[in-house]
């Protein structure tokens, strides 16, 4: 099971005006909704960027090994900043991705490079990419050979189908993005059907409940449906308890208090507690 995937954010998006991670589609940046897809999925999450705004998910931010080699450059960097053998590779320009072509193509992966490909087209920046790639795009680099789709048709990757253009809609330019959200169907928050055979699915158990949230919760436990993230863990427990909307209280996973994009491990001990004195 792949357990790391990058996203790469760092590409000068000279047409788009701005970079495009950052770049609002309903209120919220587009990489957001490329995280959301992948928390489920993946403990860990890096970010390609030079871009330090990106420090603001939470996540660590990979600086190009060899600056100004697009997505190749992207990759290379992914990958040797790794530990392990296969990582996941996505654009942060892919909001539409479903859960379900997600699933798909980590269920295939069987060389070292799995890419999508939709109506014919290669889709570089949506598959899965291995170490053992290193040597050949050091050689790329160092050459100026930079286009994606002759390396993997030179790799001879294993191409899967995903035909739904609604999913790779090309967002370039500010005329891309959709204003009309049936244009491309965003993933939903709280839509997390996919990878249903991870072991990174998230967590769910008894919490222990201290201080004066037990007086929110009648109890000194409360059990919950799984949740991948604290954000997520919260959201859940907000529709439960109402109360705890307004109200300031901490999340503590393995004795560590946790921050909103923490990743739940399935055999976490969670508690929440009220905030510290004046905290």
């Amino acid at each position: 099971m792949i357990s790391e995937a990058c996203i790469l954010a760092g590409g000068k998006s000279s047409r788009m005006g701005e970079d495009k991670g950052m770049k609002l589609l309903h209120g919220k940046p587009m990489i957001r909704y490329v995280i959301e897809l992948l928390i489920p999925c993946f403990p860990t999450i890096k970010i390609s960027a030079n871009n330090p705004e990106y420090n603001v998910f939470g996540y660590e931010l990979l600086a190009d090994i060899i600056p100004e080699k697009g997505p190749m450059g992207g990759i290379y960097t992914a990958l040797k900043n790794s530990s392990c053998n296969d990582i996941f590779i996505i654009s942060c320009d892919m909001p539409f991705i479903s859960g379900s072509s997600l699933d798909y193509m980590l269920q295939r992966e069987n060389k070292s490079a799995t890419v999508a490909v939709c109506n014919g087209k290669i889709q570089p920046l949506f598959g899965i990419y291995g170490k053992n790639l290193i040597p050949l795009l050091e050689t790329k680099i160092e050459r100026n050979q930079l286009s994606m789709t002759k390396f993997i048709q030179e790799i001879n990757a294993n191409l899967v189908e995903i035909n739904n253009e609604d999913e790779f809609l090309n967002m370039n330019t500010p005329e891309d993005i959709p204003l009309n959200p049936l244009k491309g169907t965003l993933p939903q928050n709280n839509e997390q059907t996919h990878c249903p055979d991870s072991p990174f699915r998230g967590w769910g158990g008894r919490i222990q409940i201290f201080g004066k949230l037990t007086d929110i919760f009648g109890a000194d436990n409360y059990t919950i449906e799984p949740a991948a993230t604290v954000s997520e863990l919260k959201e859940k427990l907000e529709q439960v308890f109402p109360q705890l909307v307004n109200y300031v209280y901490l999340v503590v996973i393995n004795d560590e208090i946790a921050q909103e994009n923490s990743f739940i491990p399935s055999d976490a001990e969670v508690a929440l507690l009220p905030p510290y004195s004046g905290g």
